[in-house]
């Protein structure tokens, strides 16, 4: 029935994906990348933070990691994009969007966020998303260091932000796109601080080439900005943070539930089948921390599978 079964297959090639393949590649485990190779940084014109990497563009650092993974005969590299996860008794069958199935013991998935730009019901915000409009300062906020920055968010956590964006930049706006969120005291805290703050709805972002120009309130009122960021807005039906559109178990489970054999670096469970890594499980993370979690939890597979392999030794 199957022709080959992997001992590991990895659902999405971004930072954390590659790099577990890479740990398993040099310990000879038999696995799988299986990726449909649109992750969301790609409309970006670099990624930083990552040492010996900075400022790279996302596309061609996928191309030296694929590069980099073809010395290891063990790992396999699939362009597709996974659709379904069915479980057997020993095994999972994941299947594809081009009909290709996948057999395997244990499953990776690391496949990122996906942007939700739209709920924000801003016009035009795409035109200059990963140009001057962006999630992370951490990643971003060098190249807009004193210009004028404009924080969006719809939640408390917009206050919180604030004081980290201002570490870039001291000429700081927040707008809150219609809700009030804001206490008295985070007002008067904005204020003793020198940041202005708008509760109106913006209209639309105004930009030229991907660079930003002015943001448009409901009033109409043009508000002059070079750059804008956003707390991360992703999609938080479980079936999109993680990239797969079905899990199956026993033919049956709900789209936001599960009872298959999840595993998180911190779990105390030993041994599972199922690990979600990356900003797949945390959020947005960046780089380097996607990176760290996918060694630590090859790592860990690694040992369980040492081990397994030792106690099937019957003395």
């Amino acid at each position: 029935m199957k022709t080959n079964i992997y001992q590991v297959a990895i659902i999405g090639g971004g930072p954390a994906g590659l790099s577990a393949a890479l740990v398993f590649g040099r310990s000879l485990i038999n696995s799988i990348v299986i990726s449909e190779e649109k992750p969301r940084n790609r409309i970006t014109k670099a990624s930083h933070g990552f040492i010996t990497r900075d400022g790279i563009h996302p596309t061609k650092f996928l191309e030296i990691a694929k590069n980099e993974l073809k010395a290891y005969p063990s790992i396999h590299y699939l362009k597709e994009k996974a659709k379904k996860i069915e479980e057997q008794k020993d095994f999972f069958i994941i299947h594809c969007s081009n009909k290709t199935k996948i057999y395997c013991e244990k499953i990776i998935i690391s496949t990122g966020l996906k942007d939700n730009l739209d709920a924000l019901n801003i016009k035009n915000i795409h035109d200059s998303y990963g140009k001057s409009t962006f999630v992370c300062p951490l990643c971003d906020g060098w190249e807009w260091q004193g210009k004028a920055l404009a924080l969006i968010g719809e939640k408390y956590s917009v206050y919180e932000y604030s004081k980290v964006l201002k570490n870039w930049s001291d000429n700081l706006i927040v707008f809150t796109n219609g809700h009030k969120i804001l206490s008295p005291r985070m007002k008067q805290e904005f204020m003793l601080n020198n940041i202005s703050f708008y509760e109106e709805k913006i209209n639309a972002f105004h930009s030229k080439d991907g660079n930003l120009n002015s943001i448009e309130l409901s009033s109409k009122k043009l508000i002059k900005r070079d750059a804008a960021f956003i707390p991360h807005q992703t999609n938080n039906n479980f079936k999109e943070i993680i990239g797969v559109d079905t899990i199956i178990k026993e033919n049956s489970i709900s789209e936001n539930q599960t009872n298959l054999p999840f595993q998180t670096l911190n779990s105390p469970n030993y041994n599972s089948k199922i690990f979600i890594i990356g900003d797949a499980k945390n959020g947005f993370s960046g780089l380097t921390t996607a990176a760290s979690e996918a060694y630590q939890t090859a790592k860990q597979i690694i040992y369980d599978m040492s081990y397994d392999k030792w106690q099937e030794i019957k003395l």
